[in-house]
C-alpha cells in the first residue's frame, strides 16, 4: 500500500513538497499527477510530476508553482499517486488558505465599516450570516484537506471561491 508521509505548501505559496512511501519493496509509485482547484480531475490540464517508476520505497519531491504555470499555489492542491503493480490510486491534499482568510478579513472589515451595528446585528441583511458561513467553510476545508477527502475539499473550495469573489483583485 502506498501512502503520503507528508504533503505541504511553503509559507510563501511557491513550493509544494511531498513524501510518499510504499509498504513493500516490490511496490513502487510510477505516476504522480498534480491539479489545482480550477483544473481538478481534468486530465488534459494535469501537471505530470512523475511518469516513471520510483527506484525506492520512499519518494520525495518538490514542485514549484512556476513549473505548473502559477505565481503561487492557492487553495487546494491535489496530488494523485498511482502504483500500477497494485492498481492503488491515492490522492494527497495540501492547502494554502491565505486567499480565503484575506477575503474573510475584507468582508469583516466591510461589515464593520457599514451601517450594521456589529454588537447587536441591527441593520444586517445577511452579511453576518455570510461571514459565519465563510468561516465555517474555511474550517470544513481544513478538515477535508487534513483527512484527504478530495471530493469534499473540491466542493468546499468551489463554494468559497464563489462566496469570496475569488480570484481576489487586491489580495
Amino acid at each position: 500500500m502506498i501512502s503520503y508521509n507528508s504533503i505541504s505548501i511553503s509559507e510563501d505559496g511557491t513550493t509544494l513538497s511531498f513524501e510518499i512511501t510504499s509498504d513493500t519493496p516490490a511496490e513502487r509509485v510510477d505516476s504522480i499527477l498534480l491539479w489545482v482547484d480550477s483544473t481538478y480531475k481534468n486530465y488534459a490540464n494535469a501537471y505530470t510530476v512523475l511518469d516513471t517508476e520510483t527506484a525506492t520505497q520512499t519518494y520525495s519531491g518538490t514542485v514549484t508553482a512556476a513549473e505548473v504555470g502559477l505565481a503561487k499555489f492557492e487553495g487546494v492542491v491535489y496530488l494523485e499517486s498511482e502504483s500500477s503493480s497494485t492498481g492503488q490510486l491515492i490522492t494527497g491534499l495540501a492547502l494554502n488558505d491565505d486567499q480565503y482568510q484575506k477575503a474573510l478579513l475584507d468582508k469583516s472589515l466591510d461589515l464593520i465599516n457599514s451601517n450594521i451595528n456589529i454588537y447587536t446585528g441591527e441593520g444586517h441583511n445577511n452579511e453576518t450570516q455570510l461571514l459565519i458561513y465563510i468561516s465555517t467553510l474555511i474550517k470544513a476545508l481544513e478538515e477535508a484537506v487534513n483527512n484527504h477527502y478530495a471530493g469534499s475539499a473540491y466542493d468546499i473550495s468551489t463554494s468559497l471561491n464563489k462566496l469570496c469573489d475569488l480570484p481576489c483583485q487586491n489580495c
